[in-house]
């Protein structure tokens, strides 16, 4: 069997990499960054599955190049407002952030959201027009950080203490 596998770098990815290509299976690995960025114990990780498995790198999840399945009705949006209701938190204290096309249904929750700098082009041209959602200019964590000064949160942090 052929398996694509997402978070291969990670230890219970790498191990599952490891374990399915000692069972005989045909393995495709996925890396977000260069094989030679990767640094300590991450980079050997790394070193090990490119060792066992078809590795594909500088690949964001969602990219065009894969197709995401999923079971019908199930999508991170849809989930992400389940655990709200259920948990009780109030939806003007909640920021969303994404970076690719599968990220898509948090930002039609109408949740404040924000598009990282890095995000991909199809998903800044998706969530251009949606009022609720920031596009950052800065990458990943960054593009977090920087949303939550824009929407006032760091406001909050500091006049209330520690958001609940």
């Amino acid at each position: 069997m052929r398996v694509l596998l997402t978070g291969a770098s990670s230890f219970t990815g790498s191990w599952f990499v490891r374990a399915l290509a000692a069972a005989g299976h045909e393995v495709a690995a996925t890396f977000r960054s260069p094989l030679g960025a990767y640094e300590g114990l991450r980079a050997g990780r790394v070193r090990e599955v490119a060792r066992v498995a078809e590795v594909v790198e500088e690949t964001a999840f969602g990219d065009d190049r894969f197709l995401d399945v999923l079971p019908a009705g199930v999508a991170k949006g849809p989930t992400l407002n389940r655990l709200i209701d259920e948990l009780g938190f109030d939806r003007d204290r909640v920021l969303v952030a994404g970076d690719t096309l599968n990220d898509l249904s948090l930002f039609e929750t109408g949740l404040k959201g924000v598009a990282v700098g890095n995000a991909e082009p199809r998903l800044l041209a998706s969530v251009a027009a949606r009022a609720n959602v920031y596009c950052s200019t800065l990458p990943g964590a960054a593009g977090i950080s920087d949303a939550l000064m824009h929407y006032g949160f760091d406001e909050e942090t500091t006049s209330a203490g520690a958001l609940p």
